[in-house]
């Protein structure tokens, strides 16, 4: 198997020890960045000679500097694909270039379900010193929404299914095979009306709520945020919060400026950590990159 040239990993990246270790066996030359990338001239600085770039889901990599690096000849993305829309590297014009690029699918969808599923059952019970009503409840005394209905999306749906919670979900594509008499598609006002808790599991950046939309989900209900990025106004978020008892729950993929400041706030959970990045996410993650690695040389 001919390996690549110069193998640079752009940032940190969800490899274990061993699988950074492993790299050396793909490439004749790693290089590997211990601290992120500050804008797109460092990106470039870093990457403009190697044939294999490793980029998390923070690294940008926009069309222009793939312009600039000749030699590029794979993108591995350390992450979740969600099409080009989506991503931070452009890779539409990769695929112009005869770049060749794969991604992550399902590695950290574990310890985010995990997370979602036992801080709402915190709340129910009143675990932790927060309760969401004067009484504790079970999930089957409550209904669930799931914005989303991609794998994470399904997987959460399933899960609060599997302890007796009904759910609704909201996707813009709507996925009848998989409804049942237990997950059912609602249109997006409806389901914020009707649910006591939302699960929001949305491509990155997709914004579904807004000074419009969130108030509809209010009083006394529970908000769960798993997505990449910005995908709820702060603003009317920061407004929503105002209500004593609406509970905010999210963790650090969701993290911006904004929703810092609501952090401290009674009525806001927050992880500190990427709650899919568990040890077992690691290890999928590192098994995945180094088959999408090894897949593309033999097939090049």
């Amino acid at each position: 198997m001919e390996k690549f040239n110069k193998i640079v990993v752009v940032e940190p990246v969800l490899l274990s020890e061993w699988g950074y270790g492993q790299l050396s066996r793909f490439g004749r030359q790693v290089v590997v960045y211990d601290g992120n990338s500050p804008d797109d001239a460092e990106t470039r600085r870093r990457i403009a000679d190697a044939d294999c770039i490793l980029v998390s889901y923070r690294t940008s990599v926009p069309a222009a500097v793939l312009e600039d690096c000749p030699d590029l000849r794979f993108v591995s993305l350390c992450c979740s694909y969600y099409g080009a829309r989506f991503a931070k590297v452009a890779t539409e014009r990769a695929t112009e270039l005869g770049i060749g690029f794969a991604s992550l699918r399902g590695h950290g969808d574990n310890g985010v379900v995990e997370y979602t599923l036992s801080q709402v059952i915190n709340l129910l019970q009143g675990v932790g010193g927060r309760r969401w009503r004067q009484q504790p409840y079970d999930l089957t005394g409550v209904k669930v929404g799931v914005l989303g209905l991609g794998d994470l999306g399904y997987k959460v749906a399933c899960a609060f299914n599997a302890l007796g919670a009904p759910v609704w979900y909201y996707s813009r594509t709507r996925k009848r095979e998989l409804e049942h008499e237990r997950l059912q598609y609602l249109d997006l006002p409806d389901l914020l009306r009707q649910c006591d808790v939302v699960s929001v599991n949305l491509n990155r950046d997709v914004c579904l709520l807004d000074g419009e939309t969130l108030p509809l989900f209010s009083p006394n209900r529970i908000l769960v945020n798993s997505a990449v990025g910005r995908c709820c106004d702060p603003a009317a978020l920061s407004r929503w919060l105002e209500t004593p008892d609406n509970f905010y729950v999210f963790d650090q993929v969701s993290l911006s400026p904004e929703t810092e400041q609501l952090i401290g706030r009674d009525n806001v959970i927050y992880a500190g950590h990427i709650t899919g990045d568990t040890l077992q996410c690691i290890d999928r993650a590192t098994d995945q990159i180094l088959h999408n690695l090894e897949t593309f040389l033999r097939e090049h």
